[in-house]
This record gives structure tokens, C-alpha cells and sequence, in this order.
């Protein structure tokens, strides 16, 4: 909810008779600084209501999730990945918290902490690793496929 507008309100010189409001601020009608201030809170809330349907909006198991890639250039519509699939994925880096893989031209961290991923760091660059999607809730959770 937005912030009150606030009026000043001054009286005549030595009449007490009557009050005279602002109608300006800076030069600006209060009705126009009034419109702005409802359009904006509006259109605030409706940004909100869309995020907040956005998040909380359940993924179906085989919606079309971007594959490999965690920053938005490397996403692509037309690689998913839904819970249960694999991919085969070449080590281009080792981390300390995990390694990154790359398929198809897209990349992405495998977390060496996610379950399932023990032995993940006896992988070299270069290799060939098996990799399969246990979650996919924006970005898959990847675990290598025994």
C-alpha cells in the first residue's frame, strides 16, 4: 500500500475564517500527482500478483524446462529435461563445489553436493559423463546416471 499524500495546510494572514488548501506541488496538480501515485500502487500490485502467480504455480514432471544452461543466453526452449531423463554432458571445468558440463552448446553446474553426485570429482575435463534429472524447478538438479 502506497504512502499517504500529505497536503499542507496554511491559514490566511489574521483570518481565521477560512482555510486554504495547495492545490500544487512544484507546479503539479494534486489531482494529477493523485492519478499518478493510484496508477502506480496499481500497477505495482499487478506485477505482485503476477510474480507471486508465477512462483507459486506447480511444474508439471515433463514441462519444457531449459536443459543445461543456468544463465538466461544459454536457455533454449527447445532443450527440456523433465524429472527421469539423461543427457550426455562433456566436463569443461572442475570447482570446488561442483563441475561444469556442457551438451548440445549449453552449460551447466553440477553440484558435487546434490545426492547421488559421490565420486562426482573423480571426473577429468574432457570427459563423457551420463547425467540424469532428479528435479526441475527452474533449473534441473543433475545427478550421474549409474
Amino acid at each position: 500500500m502506497g504512502a499517504p499524500l500529505l497536503l499542507q495546510v496554511t491559514t490566511h494572514d489574521q483570518d481565521v475564517t477560512g482555510i486554504h488548501m495547495r492545490s500544487s506541488v512544484g507546479g503539479v496538480p494534486l489531482d494529477v500527482i493523485a492519478r499518478a501515485f493510484t496508477q502506480a500502487r496499481a500497477s505495482s500490485e499487478a506485477i505482485g500478483r503476477e510474480m507471486s502467480a508465477r512462483v507459486s504455480a506447480p511444474l508439471k514432471p515433463k514441462e519444457n524446462i531449459p536443459c543445461i544452461g543456468l544463465a538466461p543466453s544459454l536457455m533454449c526452449d527447445s532443450v527440456s529435461i523433465g524429472v527421469g531423463d539423461t543427457v550426455v554432458a562433456r566436463v569443461r571445468r572442475m570447482m570446488a563445489f561442483g563441475i561444469v558440463v556442457e551438451a548440445d552448446g549449453y552449460s551447466s553446474l553440477v553440484h558435487k553436493t546434490t545426492p547421488g553426485n559421490k565420486g562426482l570429482m573423480e571426473c577429468q575435463v574432457g570427459d563423457k559423463i551420463k547425467l540424469r534429472c532428479i528435479t526441475n524447478n527452474g533449473s534441473p538438479a543433475l545427478v550421474l546416471a549409474r
